[in-house]
């Protein structure tokens, strides 16, 4: 889940990290593209194409991933105050000369869109390097009126445990299908992240957003997240440029259909060929093609 949004902004995506794939087809044949090493050109770009398929295109059997070095030294800082303050506190750190290795809109206890937080760390070889791109950074948001909590290495890995867990805290054990929480896939244009953090639909939410992706995942218990609110919240995605994904969601009851997991994308006609192309016969992944609005929600 990390690739979602936490270390985007340094490492970018899932899909950006593969380097090969192997799959089956459905006609039975193996494929492959990519290859073992990062630099290469063998083959069509199937790991970009397949990465969020969910299965649609083809069966998935080897993967070759890049692979990056722990970081030698790490520090960071959580800023909290009004969100009109921190906004552009988070363009000053996206071009700072010490790239951030992760920076995201943080509210992993309940999001208030009248206190806001942003998590920042960076990384290098130097801990002089770190101070002083994090003392630049705890200079200027103390003077635009933020809270700053100054992190180490150890400090971040426990702060961040609480946003890795992406609603297994809020269902603990062995309980009942009915007390499943949700997790959502949202995103939007990054000049419009704030627009979204300020939104109401978004309060009590459990959030982690990437400030310069926009990516990121909301997460909330049944109780706090009414299936009517995930539809608005949908909507207003949509029309910040962005998507919401259903990952997963609570059983229905009463008789309730759900939410489904994903709605039309304007690219839908280019999707749908594609699918032709790789699956004539339709047999993989029925009503299960991501762009493509399904006829009812996805089971888990």
């Amino acid at each position: 889940m990390l690739f979602r949004s936490g270390y985007r902004q340094r490492y970018l995506g899932v899909r950006d990290q593969l380097i090969g794939i192997r799959i089956l087809r459905a006609d039975g044949v193996e494929a492959r593209a990519g290859g073992k090493v990062v630099k290469n050109v063998a083959g069509y770009d199937l790991m970009r194409l397949f990465t969020g398929s969910w299965g649609s295109l083809g069966l998935i059997t080897e993967l070759t991933l890049r692979t990056f070095p722990l970081p030698p030294r790490r520090g960071g800082l959580l800023l909290q105050g009004d969100l009109q303050a921190l906004e552009p506190l988070s363009r000053r750190c996206l071009a700072a000369p010490l790239m951030p290795q992760r920076l995201d809109w943080w509210s992993p206890d309940g999001h208030d869109p009248a206190q806001a937080a942003l998590l920042l760390s960076v990384v290098s070889v130097s801990a002089e390097a770190i101070q002083e791109q994090l003392s630049q950074h705890q200079a200027a948001a103390e003077a635009a009126g933020l809270s700053v909590q100054r992190l180490d290495a150890d400090g971040l890995l426990a702060l961040e445990a609480r946003g890795q867990g992406c609603g297994s805290d809020l269902a603990p054990g062995p309980e009942p299908a009915t007390t499943t929480p949700w997790l959502l896939h949202l995103g939007v244009l990054p000049a419009s992240a704030a627009e979204l953090l300020s939104e109401p639909l978004l309060r009590g939410l459990r959030l982690t957003l990437a400030a310069g992706a926009g990516v990121g995942l909301a997460w909330a218990p049944p109780t706090e997240l009414p299936l009517h609110r995930v539809e608005e919240l949908r909507r207003r995605c949509n029309a910040l440029g962005g998507f919401l994904t259903v990952l997963q969601q609570p059983s229905a009851t009463g008789g309730g259909s759900g939410v489904l997991a994903w709605g039309d994308a304007p690219s839908r006609p280019l999707i749908e060929a594609i699918k032709r192309q790789f699956d004539p016969l339709q047999q993989l992944a029925r009503g299960r093609l991501p762009g493509v609005a399904p006829q009812a929600p996805l089971s888990r």
